[in-house]
């Protein structure tokens, strides 16, 4: 049985939350970052997410990926490369639980990616985009919260329900 999707409404201590653990990532890793972001929609104030907190972190060439496994597993991350596969522009990196819930099945998202590249870019577009468009936020919350119950817990059903507005706000946001 599929768990459910949840939706919290906005927790204004997610960015307390980003900032604390961007901190740790970067003591274990900063001579290997370049950049690190918030992204996902616990970045964007006021609007409603899964209670998982999404960061985004540069390097210079995934080449390094293989030095950042071992620092990162010791402050709990645990590297996916079988996510490659489909996302082949990203390493994938998760530890839980997080403070975000304090429940166990929630976690934080690493996604680490060549600086400057179309994932790079497209993320912080997105984020952005939400941050200085209110309306768009509050929409994309919504959508967000039909597609939560629509999918039947379905993690890929949600995911794909949100790409074409996902689409129309960076093409928005190239603008």
């Amino acid at each position: 049985m599929k768990k459910n999707i949840l939706i919290t409404e906005y927790n204004p201590r997610w960015s307390k939350i980003y900032e604390r653990e961007a901190a740790k990532i970067l003591g274990a890793v900063r001579d290997k970052i370049l950049a690190i972001e918030h992204i996902g929609s616990t970045a964007v104030v006021g609007l409603a997410a899964k209670p998982v907190c999404d960061l985004m972190a540069a390097i210079e060439s995934f080449a390094l990926t293989k030095e950042l496994i071992e620092p990162l597993r010791k402050i709990g991350y645990h590297y996916v490369p079988e996510y490659e596969i489909n996302l082949p522009d990203r390493r994938f990196f998760h530890r839980g639980p997080s403070e975000t819930t304090g429940r166990p099945n929630r976690h934080f998202h690493l996604h680490i990616v060549e600086k400057d590249s179309e994932f790079w870019i497209t993320h912080l577009l997105f984020r952005d985009y939400l941050r200085s468009h209110p309306d768009c936020a509050k929409e994309y919350a919504e959508l967000k919260k039909k597609l939560a119950v629509a999918s039947g817990g379905d993690i890929n059903v949600y995911c794909n329900g949100k790409n074409n507005f996902i689409k129309n706000i960076i093409r928005l946001a190239r603008k």
